[in-house]
């Protein structure tokens, strides 16, 4: 069918789309393939550059879809673009619109600079500086769609406008909090210096409970080396004495996520309760032992020990799923086996996992070739490895 078109009609009518039909366009050349080509030669970029340049904001994304559908043809539309011509538009637009400007930035690839050394920063920073918190990730993808253009832009910003509103940000909040800090690298330090934390920890105290952890943990991980500027106010002020009363009695599936979030914390819970950590322990089934070990190796040394000793390690080790990305988890669990054995002076559960561990070699051993074939592309999976070999030596030499 494609053989029999005419290209040079149709690629008139492609040169006169609107910039309201240029994502249809776009459907076009995605759908034509390798015939692409054929019909883009025939077309006349001046006239299409002219619409381009004419886009509104709120069109941007449009553009984007055209500009990535053409392919190793859009330096032929973007060298006739008037840049000074569409600047002033991406430098008016709005907070909400900041998506769709990210959106065009990242279509145009390297020709991005173009159209960026026409902006006017001064008045795009005042609109970053009164971004409300729930806007910040459009703020984010905006910064990270500027590339190495990023510092021009947050030169102009004033810091002092936008403090106060990241301070009385909400507990539901801090995912958008957490994805603007983490684009404004090495201003980062430079402005949560600025910001009180104290009322986002009292936040956090009041009205956190489990299923906010996973948000908490990641700002405290993008925070980095100055997480102790929230963390110092949330233990002066007793708030997370309050957070550790709500989730004191976990169920099992939110393990993993404790875990993450005493890591992040960089100390453990005050008044975190052992025994009802064991008592849901005891139900654990083979898809919670990822989460139970993890969150074993982050409590403190007393919480360690109460798990140790009351748990049966040797049945939860027959749990555990030997496959691909359990192996660390195996690995922690037979290591607990033999940790038990060491300070009970029993040994009747390593007994129990050196018979387990040879009637299931070969499964093991598939699911180490597996991981070494995976940690070509992920290294951690190493780990598992290294884990899971250095307890068995252990436990066979005892």
């Amino acid at each position: 069918m494609l053989a029999e078109v005419t290209w040079k009609d149709f690629a008139t009518r492609i040169a006169s789309a609107q910039v309201t039909q240029f994502t249809q366009v776009a459907d076009l050349l995605n759908a034509l393939g390798e015939r692409r080509d054929e019909l883009l030669a025939e077309v006349t970029w001046k006239d299409f550059a002219l619409r381009v340049a004419s886009a509104e904001v709120a069109q941007f994304s449009q553009v984007a879809d055209l500009l990535n559908a053409l392919g190793k043809r859009r330096d032929d539309l973007l060298s006739e673009v008037a840049w000074k011509d569409l600047a002033p538009r991406v430098a008016s637009a709005e907070v909400a619109q900041f998506t769709q400007v990210a959106d065009l930035l990242n279509a145009l690839g390297k020709r991005r600079g173009d159209l960026l050394s026409e902006v006017t920063w001064k008045d795009f920073a005042l609109r970053v500086a009164s971004a409300e918190v729930a806007q910040f990730t459009k703020v984010a993808v905006l910064l990270n769609a500027l590339g190495e253009r990023r510092h021009v832009l947050l030169d102009e910003v004033a810091w002092e406008d936008i403090t106060h509103r990241v301070s009385a940000a909400r507990v539901a909040q801090l995912g958008q909090l957490s994805s603007f800090l983490e684009v404004l690298e090495e201003r980062r330090n430079q402005f949560v210096e600025l910001v009180d934390w104290s009322p986002i920890a009292c936040s956090i105290g009041e009205t956190a409970d489990l299923a906010d952890l996973p948000m908490i943990s990641q700002l405290l991980s993008t925070l980095g080396t100055q997480r102790g500027l929230l963390v110092e106010e949330l233990s002066k002020t007793g708030h997370l004495e309050k957070l550790a009363a709500r989730i004191h009695k976990p169920p099992l599936a939110s393990f993993e996520d404790i875990a993450i979030f005493l890591r992040a914390l960089g100390r453990p819970l005050p008044s975190m309760d052992s025994s009802s950590l064991v008592d849901a322990a005891c139900k654990c089934r083979g898809e919670h032992l990822r989460g139970l070990t993890m969150l074993m190796a982050s409590l403190d040394d007393e919480g360690r020990d109460d798990l140790l000793r009351a748990l049966d390690w040797a049945k939860l080790c027959m749990k555990c799923p030997i496959k691909l990305g359990m192996l660390l988890t195996f690995g922690c669990c037979l290591e607990n086996v033999y940790k038990k054995g060491k300070l009970s002076a029993d040994f009747a559960g390593c007994d129990e996992v050196r018979e387990y561990l040879s009637d299931n070699v070969e499964q093991i051993v598939c699911a180490i070739e597996a991981s070494y074939t995976q940690a070509k592309d992920s290294p951690s999976f190493y780990s598992g490895i290294a884990k899971l070999s250095t307890i068995v030596i252990k436990l066979t030499r005892y």
